[in-house]
């Protein structure tokens, strides 16, 4: 990333917005699926149903991965090239992260 330029939100907070929002959609088809169960329908029609609900779960899953995988490329683009404008820096960062997870492992 350029020195100036500011991002707009915080891409882990936007990743963690994403995840929670796939986990209200996981648990709003669980309780469809329980009351669908619950219900004295025939079970073509509920079998139907239940694989229509799961089909859009399927989509709105893959939209997540999508999101986060162009979230991933978004910051490793951006990642390279501020490696490219400020090697040295760059440098004492990933040396300083090395430092620090050789002593959390060490400690183990």
């Amino acid at each position: 990333m350029a020195p100036n330029s500011k991002p707009s939100a915080d891409p882990a907070e936007a990743l963690a917005k994403e995840v929670a929002s796939l986990r209200q959609d996981v648990r709003a088809l669980a309780e469809s699926l329980a009351q669908l169960a619950s219900t004295q329908a025939e079970d073509g029609d509920l079998r139907e149903k239940i694989i229509a609900q799961l089909g859009e779960l399927g989509a709105k899953g893959r939209e997540g991965v999508e999101a986060a995988q162009s979230e991933i490329d978004r910051l490793v683009s951006g990642t390279t090239a501020y490696a490219r404008e400020q090697p040295v820096r760059a440098l004492g960062f990933a040396a300083l992260a090395g430092m620090v997870l050789g002593l959390l492992i060490g400690r183990r």
